[in-house]
């Protein structure tokens, strides 16, 4: 099982310290990287490494600034010794060296990012190499969230894969949309890195740089676990009801707009199967145009895993009604127990919504 964990910057903006309290007592994370991404950060960080308490993670990487002046460079480069002396690997975007020459002092702990495409350097197999000529020893941090946006058919993460596999010593991932910006992991990005799972080696640490609430942490990380196996089609339906129903203010577009499609169709939040059914999904779950939607998956799901989605999907439901009062008084038929008394779905869960009640129509 290879080490997973959360990078503080995207739990915690600016703020490495609550990034590690957030992660900090959850058993299933046991890898950290602590994030200088914007240049100011990185001396604070680095000033309190020997009084932070890391020891429930077995693996910690650092990411050194994305944006940096030539003078800044030199002093980063200095800084980061102490960061190498404790044989931590450091991440570095490649169009923030001005010198890379200056980097290699770092040997194979310097973990170059494959980048998005708003950048100029690092986003192909063959850009990769370019720097690779110049940093010969250096290792390769490969985001796939970075390599479906850059390509979203995944071919030119397979080209990264299969010419620098040797080289991974880090994953990041994400979801990463049109603008550049990470986000959680959506079905479609769940169905496109399980296209490349098998290049992946099983050995090198998770980071995940999907912006999650504390108490959401652990989902995540279940899901990104299945993401990077061979199979996974309980959690390919979490991560789609997980990206229209969270309750971050950057998904809050899409729930309304999904309850606006419940709204039209006269189907309530208890309707789960329908729920699954108008679920938004926007790519085909296998090659050769065979297109399986959110209900034929949930439709080969053995009765014990429909009950866990079930769980899982109510959670979500319930942390929005808590936390978002305006969505019920918005669209109070959906948020209602169904009134269609031919619906089997909808007459399990007005018995009584208990997880060891839960039932779901086949």
């Amino acid at each position: 099982m290879r080490a997973i964990g959360f990078s503080t910057g995207s739990l915690a903006y600016g703020n490495f310290e609550h990034g590690l309290a957030m992660v900090r007592g959850k058993t299933s994370i046991d890898a950290v990287e602590l994030s200088a991404l914007r240049q100011p950060e990185l001396s604070p960080l680095l000033g309190s490494l020997d009084r932070l308490d890391l020891r429930a993670f077995v693996y910690v990487s650092l990411h050194a600034p994305s944006r940096m002046s030539r003078e800044e460079e030199l002093e980063a480069v200095a800084s980061l010794r102490s960061v190498a002396e404790r044989r931590w690997p450091i991440i570095i975007h490649p169009d923030a060296m001005h010198d890379p020459n200056l980097w290699r002092v770092f040997g194979d702990q310097l973990l170059v990012e494959n980048m998005d495409k708003r950048k100029q350097k690092g986003r192909t197999a063959q850009e990769l190499s370019d720097i690779f000529v110049q940093l010969p020893t250096a290792s390769l941090c490969f985001d796939l969230g970075h390599a479906r946006q850059v390509d979203p058919t995944m071919t030119e993460a397979t080209l990264i894969l299969k010419r620098f596999r040797n080289r991974i010593r880090q994953l990041h991932v994400s979801e990463v949309d049109s603008e550049s910006r990470h986000d959680r992991l959506s079905f479609e990005s769940v169905l496109a890195f399980q296209k490349v799972a098998n290049f992946l080696p099983e050995s090198v640490p998770v980071i995940l740089e999907t912006p999650v609430k504390e108490t959401e942490l652990e989902a995540e990380v279940k899901i990104a676990q299945q993401a990077l196996s061979h199979d996974g089609t309980l959690v390919k339906l979490q991560a789609a009801i997980a990206s229209v129903f969270s309750s971050t203010a950057q998904r809050r577009h899409r729930l309304t707009a999904f309850l606006h499609t419940l709204q039209f169709a006269q189907i309530t939040l208890y309707d789960v199967d329908l729920v699954i059914n108008h679920l938004p999904i926007g790519e085909p779950f296998q090659k050769g145009n065979a297109f399986l939607n959110p209900l034929d998956l949930y439709s080969v799901l053995p009765d014990f895993e429909k009950r866990e989605l079930t769980e899982y999907y109510f959670r979500l439901v319930q942390r929005i009604e808590m936390e978002d009062a305006d969505l019920p008084r918005q669209f109070p038929d959906q948020f209602r127990h169904s009134l269609s008394s031919n619906r089997r779905t909808s007459r399990a869960f007005r018995r009584k919504l208990s997880p060891n009640r839960l039932r779901l129509a086949n």
